[in-house]
């Protein structure tokens, strides 16, 4: 049985306001401009326990603050639901574990191939089976719906 979270975006933010993210938003994605594939894409989709904006300010000497265009930025907090009823009750998106927020990273880092993950586009671990994330609020361009069952078979 697959288990299926809902990873809510909220966004888009710049670097000047990111710091007006809540605590319980674990995940990144950073768009912008790129020379091969165009403009507004996904260039990086990141995780942190800490507070995004800590962790976009950790990113200030790479290729983030480089960009020739600025960048939008995408939050998102992740909840666990077993149905749809569940789902459409969540009021409040609580911190996830360690572990769930990996597995969703890794996921969502698989199935879109975002341009700056490079190390993390092949590495997909095996511990990521039966898993299924739906994507909404302000998910920009990405797929409403990823499954591990789907994307990679398992």
């Amino acid at each position: 049985m697959e288990t299926l979270y809902d990873v809510y975006w909220e966004g888009p933010f710049t670097l000047e306001n990111i710091h007006e993210t809540q605590e319980n938003h674990v995940l990144y994605m950073v768009c912008g401009f790129h020379l091969l594939y165009g403009q507004n894409i996904p260039l990086y989709i990141g995780k942190t326990e800490r507070a995004i904006s800590q962790r976009i300010k950790e990113h200030e000497k790479s290729w983030l603050y480089r960009q020739t265009t600025p960048v939008q930025i995408y939050v998102a907090s992740i909840g666990k639901f077993s149905s749809w009823n569940e789902r459409n009750n969540i009021s409040e998106y609580i911190k996830s574990t360690s572990d769930i927020i990996d597995k969703v990273e890794q996921l969502l880092i698989y199935a879109h191939q975002p341009v700056f993950n490079l190390s993390s586009k092949n590495n997909i671990h095996s511990n990521i089976s039966e898993l299924r994330i739906f994507n909404t609020g302000t998910r920009h361009c990405l797929l409403p719906e990823i499954s591990s069952l789907f994307q990679i078979g398992k």
